[in-house]
This record gives C-alpha cells, sequence and structure tokens, in this order.
C-alpha cells in the first residue's frame, strides 16, 4: 500500500497536481536519495510509455501534455519512446517452417547440432531483445537526466554566488554611508552642544552685570547670527560686522522648497577651507526653509568668504560674504 502511494504521488508530481510544498519535498529526496531517483525515473518512463501508446485517459494526457511536456528535453524522451514503439510495431517473428523450405539463421549456425526452434522459443529471444534495447535506452536516458541536474545545479549555485556578491556589496556600502552620517551627526552634535553651552554663559553674563556698566543689554553677544540673503550666484556678497569678543557665528541660509532637501556645504576664504559638513538638513521655517551652519570665530578672521551650497543631485549653489571686525 505504501509504494503505491508512493507512486502515486510520483505520477502527480509528473503530471505538475501536486501542490508546491510537496513538490519541494518530493525535489529534495529526488537528488539527496538515489533509489527514490531511480523510481522517479523508471515512473516517468512508464507515464511515457503510456502516452506514445494512447493507453491514457483524456484528463492524464492533457495533464502530461500541459504540465510535463513543457522542456525541450521531456519532448525529445517523448519523441524517442514513440521512434522506439515504431520500430518494435515493424518487428515480426517467423512461424515455424520445414527445413527444408527455409531454416533461421539460428537453425542454419546450429542444424549440424540437430537443434530445431518452436514459435514460443522464438518468442522469447524476441522478448529477450525487446528488454535489451530498453534497458539500454533507459540507461542513456538516465545518464542524460543526470547531466541535465547536473547543469541546474550548476547554475543555481553560480546564480546564488552572484547574489550573494551583490548582497555583500550593498551591505558594505550601507556600512561606509552609515559611518559616514555618524561621523557628520558628530560634528554637528558638538557644535550644537558648543553654541548652548556659550549661550548659557552669556544669560548668566547678562544676569550678573559686571561693576560700572550702566547697561547690560549692551555687552558683546558670544554668538552672532546673520542671514546670508545675497544674491542666487553668488555675486554680492552680504556684510558681515562681528563685534570684539563674538565667538561663534551662526550662519543661516534661506532655501526654496525646489533646492533640495540634504545639503554638503563648504565654505572658504582666503586661508583656505574653513568650514565643510555633509549631510545637513534644513529647518522649516514660515515661507521657506533655513540651513543653519556655526563657525568658531577664530576660524573667520576679516575677509571676504565663499559658501558652496550642493544639494542631493550634485547641483550647487553659491553664497559669499565679508566679515569685518569692530
Amino acid at each position: 500500500m505504501a509504494e503505491n502511494s508512493e507512486k502515486i504521488k510520483i505520477d502527480r508530481y509528473l503530471l505538475g497536481e501536486l501542490p508546491d510544498s510537496e513538490c519541494e519535498l518530493v525535489e529534495e529526496q529526488f537528488f539527496a536519495d538515489d533509489q527514490f531517483f531511480a523510481e522517479v525515473e523508471a515512473a516517468e518512463m512508464a507515464l511515457i510509455d503510456r502516452y506514445v501508446r494512447n493507453e491514457m485517459s483524456a484528463e492524464e494526457r492533457d495533464a502530461l501534455e500541459q504540465n510535463y511536456l513543457v522542456t525541450p528535453e521531456r519532448k525529445v524522451k517523448v519523441a524517442d519512446a514513440r521512434s522506439f514503439h515504431n520500430e518494435l510495431k515493424h518487428l515480426r517473428i517467423p512461424g515455424v517452417v520445414e527445413a527444408k523450405e527455409k531454416a533461421s539463421w539460428f537453425e542454419r549456425l546450429f542444424g549440424g547440432s540437430g537443434f530445431s526452434l518452436s514459435a514460443m522459443q522464438l518468442g522469447t529471444a524476441a522478448a529477450v531483445l525487446i528488454l535489451v534495447v530498453g534497458v539500454v535506452w533507459l540507461l542513456f536516458d538516465s545518464n542524460r537526466l543526470r547531466q541535465e541536474v547536473l547543469v541546474a545545479r550548476n547554475q543555481q549555485s553560480e546564480t546564488e554566488r552572484e547574489l550573494n556578491e551583490k548582497l555583500q556589496q550593498k551591505e558594505r556600502e550601507l556600512q561606509e554611508k552609515s559611518q559616514a552620517q555618524n561621523r557628520d551627526s558628530e560634528t554637528v552634535g558638538t557644535l550644537e552642544d558648543e553654541v548652548a553651552r556659550l549661550r548659557q554663559e552669556l544669560d548668566a553674563s547678562r544676569k550678573k552685570p559686571s561693576p560700572g556698566i550702566e547697561n547690560p543689554s549692551r555687552q558683546t553677544p558670544l554668538v552672532a547670527t546673520a542671514f546670508l540673503i545675497g544674491a542666487r550666484g553668488g555675486d554680492i556678497p552680504t556684510q558681515i560686522v562681528l563685534e570684539k569678543g563674538t565667538r561663534v557665528l551662526n550662519l543661516r541660509i534661506p532655501l526654496n522648497p525646489s533646492d533640495g532637501s540634504e545639503f554638503d556645504v563648504r565654505i572658504t576664504g582666503n586661508a583656505g577651507v574653513v568650514f565643510e559638513g555633509s549631510k545637513l538638513f534644513p529647518h522649516a521655517m514660515q515661507g521657506g526653509r533655513i540651513l543653519s551652519v556655526s563657525i568658531p570665530i577664530s576660524k573667520l578672521p576679516a575677509g571676504n568668504y565663499k559658501v558652496t551650497i550642493r544639494n542631493e543631485t550634485a547641483q550647487e549653489r553659491n553664497r559669499a560674504f565679508v566679515i569685518k571686525l569692530k
């Protein structure tokens, strides 16, 4: 009963009637178990034999044609089987004739020894011949099927290798971008902490005015804020006047929504680069957005400066400003 159930399952697999989950189990056993491999081959040959001899029901024929005969290799198997059966139809088993009128090749070979062949013996010889031809064809087809399986395995291994290489490359790219973003975040965080500390010092200083100062509100601010509202091309620089004692300059750059969402900023002066930041995000404000950059005054001597702003699509905008000290 178990063997019959196994054969039915193999036939359903070959006819494409098994669910996908059961098909996967059959294919795993097919590659792992040589005996099961031979059983599948035998079932496949039996189905092909029934098909070419028209011994299948209409439903089985439709299932085999729609689900099995879908590759050139399987169509060749059916064609070979049909040719084999056509050859068998042309075989004729000779009857018993008198030795004087007509002798078979076997009788001629062994006639001197007194041998004579009956019709049953000739039929047995023909059956043995058919069996030998069938075994040879089965061995040939089995070898071809194993070659097909080997090619399929090699193709699958190559595909898995390529996918693994692409995955490793993307993982490296992701790791590099994450590290770069972490470095930029640390730089921005350090500047923000410095600005917050300086603001606290400023508030504390304002609350405790020095003796002899009549108007504490006129004390020099530690943090100066300037808006770069010059021409978009940077031809007209923004004039920034810093009082003595100012420690940090907070540049605010107005942006339009169409300018982008992520920016790299580079500020250069006569002495070279004074600020460089990447992946900076603007803050929303009424009527637009502002990109804020904080720079220590120690890096900003009096002179001309150029601001280069590049968005995520590599489009650049330039601004300019001039630092003057009181």
